[in-house]
């Protein structure tokens, strides 16, 4: 397997000129501010994978950018490349140690051109350039007297071929190019052209290739096309055998189901276009596809499919299929118990995964799983922190055959067991962009070697919602998620309230608020504390007194916000019943109507919710009415879909927070 060792990024974006960047062969952590560049690198290692320019708004104009006219953009030094596993248009000659695995650095230069050096090959590089004129001549003489062959096989048949003019002029365009070159010697420009134009006449005889004498022609112009291949640069064609790149995101969530008819062939971003792509079929195609045979290709595919998935998947064997009716698409899953679900029915963590995965099969190309480099920007990013877990433990499973290259801002999305791993991602001062450092492990100063990586994950912490100048502590991650989905649907007077400009720190329980604040409070901050007004009220007002980093006024309980009889009381109770009914029932797929709270005072709307479904839904499964999953499905929630009441409770408790905030 080859692996990319060393990265050079020059004029990029933000990246005026990066150190060699060493990279993991299984996985590398890319951790910074915001702004601070670490995108920009995924996306510079992006463009060194395909053929195009630098656009000029890529450009960086810092002042240590170096002329890019002189140097690469991009630098990818490449260990464990296997010479006989390159385009098989590749020859360079007798090889000495071609059976031995060589090291090469791929440069990519910003007009879209590679360049390659290997002290391994030296030789035979130089080889293959020295000869290239005279391989120019015969390929130029073989592809000329082939598209005369052709050209003489279509004139003298009986057959019926409607475009007959336009493949004429066609074929005598590529012979007058042809014979033009070979006169005046190797350009590639000219070869650009021609294979261009090969193209062009290969569409238009797929269009007539229900004849039998169209079908030979384009047999021979297949020919055609594999010699005009071994005149590209030899560069190029290690660029395309071993910087085998995918980029991982913005996209979207899979649902249960798409109409056929509203789904873009080939659209990265849509999850169903994706999974179309892998079992290799076009929306109107697998439409159009006889029953049984649809049904015998998509049942081979996604058998494949599931193996792959539990190879890297470690949290239960599941199964999947993907059903066919009234034009739409869906996909199943099938638990080991042998329950099938729609796949809004899984936690969120399981459909993020899902959806970078059909995603990750649809660029493989042959649906392999191995000898990729992929490239993911801040994954996982609304992920509760079990399920950033999952994923992590998925992305190791994934590297044992791949290589990895993440941004986070988040400590979940960090192994602490492989730190090394780990790259600090800065902006510069001075206006001298992005720097990457790969050993921080260097002991500082003060003797603490992790002193850069918390600094650098502390600089993302207002972005992040881990802290700011003034943050909120919040028992755990769903708190967090209902304050922040709360901000964005309440429209709040600014000269009233300033929550919007706080920031969430989610403790991870509620018996650790003393040392966060003890953190804050040494660190400066302005803070507050949320509690539920259940056992952690009890266990916060029986230690206050014996420590000085929070007191009672900068602490707010959510059963001071709303009235309630005795009872536990929790942040879901804020909801209100109307609210709670309707996200159960989305869970369970029922009628909002037929799903009714009860008005039990001394048990929280997560238990009633649970008594309803046990209740009156005995074949559901009530381990679904889940704390994370329903503050995820909230946090989807269209704004016009949250209630006044909701809308009012959650004003009532960002009043109570600000003010003490303000204490």
């Amino acid at each position: 397997m080859s692996t990319i060792d060393r990265i050079s990024v020059r004029g990029f974006k933000s990246i005026a000129k990066s150190e060699n960047i060493h990279i993991e062969n299984t996985i590398t952590t890319l951790v910074g501010p915001n702004e601070a560049g670490k995108t920009s690198f995924l996306e510079a290692l992006e463009f060194s994978s395909h053929r195009d320019e630098l656009k000029s708004v890529n450009v960086c104009d810092y002042e240590e950018c170096p002329d890019l006219d002189n140097n690469p953009v991009i630098e990818v030094e490449i260990s464990g490349v296997d010479i006989n596993n390159t385009d098989s248009s590749l020859e360079l000659g007798d090889i000495s140690n071609k059976n031995k695995e060589i090291t090469i650095s791929l440069k990519k230069n910003k007009n879209g051109g590679y360049s390659v050096e290997s002290s391994d090959i030296e030789r035979e590089l130089e080889r293959y350039k020295s000869t290239r004129p005279d391989r120019y001549n015969s390929v130029m003489t073989q592809v000329n007297s082939t598209i005369e062959n052709i050209k003489n096989n279509i004139s003298n048949t009986n057959e019926d071929i409607e475009n007959f003019e336009e493949l004429n002029e066609k074929m005598d365009e590529i012979a007058r190019r042809t014979e033009l070159g070979g006169r005046r010697g190797y350009r590639q420009q000219d070869i650009t052209y021609i294979k261009r134009q090969i193209e062009e006449l290969r569409s238009m005889i797929q269009l007539e290739n229900t004849t039998p004498t169209m079908r030979r022609q384009l047999f021979k112009l297949n020919q055609v096309e594999e010699e005009t291949e071994s005149l590209r640069p030899v560069a190029e064609m290690f660029a395309d055998s071993f910087l085998n790149l995918t980029i991982q995101k913005d996209f979207n969530i899979i649902k249960n189901e798409r109409s056929l008819d509203s789904i873009s062939y080939d659209n990265k971003s849509e999850p169903y276009s994706n999974l179309l792509s892998y079992i290799g079929e076009s929306p109107s195609g697998i439409k159009d596809m006889e029953t049984r045979k649809r049904r015998k290709v998509v049942d081979e595919k996604m058998e494949k499919f599931s193996n792959l998935f539990c190879d890297v998947w470690d949290q239960g064997p599941v199964k999947f299929d993907v059903d066919l009716v009234n034009n739409k698409i869906s996909i199943l899953v099938v638990d080991e118990s042998g329950k099938e679900q729609y796949i809004e029915q899984r936690s969120q963590g399981f459909r993020y995964f899902l959806t970078f995965f059909i995603r990750l099969l649809a660029n493989s190309g042959d649906g392999a799983l191995s000898n990729q480099m992929i490239l993911l920007d801040d994954p996982g990013l609304h992920l509760h922190p079990d399920r950033k877990s999952d994923l992590l433990d998925a992305m190791e499973n994934l590297a044992e055959n791949n290589q990895i290259i993440y941004t986070t801002h988040s400590p979940y999305m960090i192994d602490s067991s492989h730190l090394e791993r780990i790259r600090v991602v800065n902006s510069k001062d001075n206006h001298q962009g992005t720097k990457i450092s790969s050993d921080f492990s260097k002991i500082g100063e003060d003797g603490d070697s992790l002193k850069p990586v918390r600094d650098s994950l502390g600089a993302t912490m207002s972005t992040s919602m881990i802290t700011s100048g003034r943050s909120i502590l919040v028992e755990g991650y769903t708190d967090r998620l209902y304050l922040s989905k709360m901000i964005d649907v309440i429209e709040f007077d600014d000269k009233e309230v300033s929550i919007a400009n706080h920031s969430f720190l989610d403790m991870g329980g509620e018996g650790k608020w003393r040392k966060y604040a003890s953190f804050l409070q040494s660190e400066g901050y302005k803070y507050a504390l949320l509690l539920d007004g259940d056992r952690a009220k009890e266990d916060f007002e029986n230690k206050v007194e014996d420590t000085n980093c929070i007191s009672q006024e900068q602490t707010v309980f959510v059963d001071e916000v709303i009235e309630t009889a005795d009872g536990d009381v929790e942040i879901e109770d804020l909801l209100g019943e109307e609210m709670i009914s309707i996200i159960i029932s989305d869970i369970y797929d029922v009628d909002e109507s037929d799903f009714e709270i009860g008005n039990e005072d001394s048990q929280t709307m997560i238990d009633q919710a649970k008594g309803v479904v046990g209740s009156e839904y005995p074949d559901k499964d009530d381990t679904l009415v889940d704390k994370s999953e329903v503050a995820e499905r909230f946090t989807e929630l269209e704004k016009e879909k949250i209630t006044e009441r909701c809308k009012e409770n959650f004003s009532n408790l960002f009043s109570r927070i600000e003010e003490s905030v303000s204490e």
